[in-house]
């Protein structure tokens, strides 16, 4: 913070500074209180919440120049401006985390009361049981073969996917018979990297599998013109990596991640053409040539010395940065849906369809073609709800955190239940979280599988996994003797528990 404000006065980037500060001064807060509480899901929400606006508020100040909506949406590029727009951030935050307290411990949410007496996800930094669960595999030679198998199975598919149009982002698919459209769009860009994910967690978790996956992201991204795609297969290799304390192969991965960010995004324009307010596609250019076509670019942002910089920002953006926030402001929900209508949409976004059109007009004050959107995630969505009144912000937040209560001890009930690895619980919740922060009731990303958690969760076991058995004397080192997730303990002073 220091070397970063230093740098800002010396490019007399008062107002960039100023405001970084008003950022971190309002939302440290409510992030230090979520870390006390140890809830997974609040904690997740809190600490992207920090990240995003941590990273970008200077740098949209610095970069005030390629604002191109300040005709729609008036910024001065003062620090104060940035104060209301935080604040109202910052209270949503701060009630979400009182509310989910004060739901956390009432029985009646989130399910069964006859099943379990305590559902609490632990999450201890000093928990043996984490270190454990997460050392590298000493034998991964099948699941690295399986790798291998799901990788070559699964480029043929995405290939042919990308020749029909089908799973391009902003295009229509084609109407194919019992609904395969959109059966492969969710099966490539969901469950596969969920599969792939798992295959790499009972690795050695070493250089070849993350080159593998590492390939295949840029497969399924250029494939589908989808960024998210692209980040969602790297997301555990970069979490691994970090939990391992490989920094050299977080480094690299990180590195290729970004390089096919930014090729996936300049990827749109050689394949995608918008006439008549319509998006179609021209498929017949192979994606090693548009690969080869960027690269070779003289003018291309590949070759800029900060490119790396400018990805990694337009990562945080793209979750929700400030310029969303920005956009939120003088958005008026009274003109799409209302604020009720919005604090639905943080349950399900079915509860409270939106025209489009009139959604774009006060996101941006233009239409799109069919097919495209703009707009932000749940930060963005806290603003526009808090633009009708700041009691507004405390209604969306108590239903936010009973949607969040409700998902975190449905999968800590599920964990107890079925008992399966301990890496599963946490990573179910925070893999949830992260959906609904960008998401936001989306149906078939968020909206159905939590459901189906909730049901679940609800249900007599159907089977148990029970953890092979090892000799007492490697007991104390067993991985598959301890369990994490889930305890079932007597409540303790400070945390709510059934």
């Amino acid at each position: 913070m220091v070397l970063v404000s230093l740098g800002l006065a010396v490019a007399s980037e008062w107002d960039a500074m100023l405001a970084w500060w008003i950022a971190i001064a309002l939302l440290l807060p409510p992030l230090l209180w979520a870390l006390k509480t140890q809830h997974v899901t609040l904690i997740t929400i809190c600490a992207i919440t920090f990240a995003t606006q941590f990273t970008t508020v200077p740098f949209f100040y610095v970069n005030r120049d390629n604002f191109h909506w300040g005709h729609v949406k008036p910024f001065g590029f003062t620090a104060w401006e940035a104060f209301p727009i935080l604040a109202k951030v910052a209270l949503f935050l701060v009630a979400l985390a009182a509310f989910f307290k004060w739901f956390y411990p009432i029985r009646i949410v989130g399910g069964s009361l006859r099943k379990l007496r305590s559902t609490r996800i632990v999450l201890d930094g000093k928990n043996t049981d984490l270190r454990f669960e997460l050392a590298p595999r000493q034998n991964s030679v099948l699941y690295v073969t399986l790798i291998l198998f799901v990788v070559v199975a699964l480029v043929p598919l995405n290939l042919w996917m990308f020749s029909q149009g089908i799973s391009i982002v902003g295009v229509e698919p084609p109407n194919l018979p019992y609904r395969l459209s959109g059966i492969l769009h969710y099966f490539t860009h969901y469950i596969v990297p969920l599969l792939l994910a798992y295959l790499y967690w009972k690795t050695k978790r070493n250089a070849f599998p993350m080159l593998v996956l590492l390939a295949y992201a840029w497969v399924l991204g250029l494939s589908s013109t989808s960024r998210s795609a692209l980040v969602l297969v790297m997301l555990p290799v970069l979490a691994f990596a970090w939990l391992d304390q490989r920094f050299f192969m977080l480094l690299l991965a990180g590195v290729g991640t970004l390089a096919g960010f930014q090729i996936v995004t300049l990827a749109r324009g050689f394949i995608q053409i918008i006439a008549f307010g319509e998006v179609g596609v021209v498929t017949d250019i192979g994606i090693g040539t548009i690969v080869l076509d960027i690269i070779s670019d003289p003018d291309s942002p590949l070759r800029r010395f900060d490119f790396a910089l400018q990805v990694f920002i337009a990562v945080f953006s793209r979750v929700d940065g400030f310029e969303n926030l920005v956009m939120s402001q003088h958005y008026d929900p009274y003109q799409v849906v209302g604020p009720f209508g919005f604090m639905l949409r943080m349950i399900s976004r079915g509860l409270a369809p939106m025209d489009i059109d009139a959604h774009h007009l006060q996101w941006q004050g233009n239409t799109l073609p069919e097919g495209w959107f703009n707009g932000g995630a749940l930060l963005s969505n806290a603003v526009i709800v808090g633009n009708a009144g700041i009691w507004w912000i405390v209604l969306g937040a108590a239903v936010a955190a009973l949607t969040l209560v409700v998902l975190e001890k449905s999968t800590a009930r599920l964990m107890m239940l079925y008992r399966p690895p301990a890496l599963v619980g946490a990573g179910v919740v925070v893999l949830m979280s992260i959906i609904y922060f960008m998401e936001i009731g989306g149906a078939a990303t968020f909206t159905y599988p939590f459901a189906l958690l909730f049901a679940l969760s609800l249900l007599p076991p159907l089977h148990r996994f029970r953890p092979p058995r090892t000799p007492d004397k490697k007991a104390a080192n067993s991985i598959q003797d301890r369990n994490w997730t889930a305890q079932a303990k007597p409540e303790s002073p400070g945390h709510g528990g059934e």
